[in-house]
């Protein structure tokens, strides 16, 4: 468990990693200490875990569903639901 949360850790956590994810600097370094004092546990990201998922749901998540991909996966939806109805209407009325 320690291995993996260090790569964890090196790989989204660390200032500069290749795939750093948006921390403010008291978590990361409290995601460190969590890392570097014993053994770490289940609980080590709890607070950087947390904080990534407020992060999702104020500004990522929002600006995904205001976004062209998603209008675009919507209207294709809407247009296969509506496709779908029509051809149980035709089935029914037969």
């Amino acid at each position: 468990m320690a291995a993996k949360a260090k790569l964890i850790f090196v790989k989204y956590v660390e200032t500069d990693s290749p795939k750093q994810v948006n921390l403010d600097a008291a978590t990361r370094e409290g995601t460190r200490q969590n890392l570097e004092t014993g053994s770490p546990s289940a609980s080590s990201f709890d607070e950087a875990q947390r904080l990534i998922h407020i992060l999702l749901e104020k500004d990522s998540y929002r600006r995904f569903l205001q976004s062209r991909a998603m209008q675009d996966l919507s209207l294709r939806s809407e247009s296969r639901s509506t496709g779908t109805q029509q051809r149980q209407q035709k089935t029914a009325g037969a």
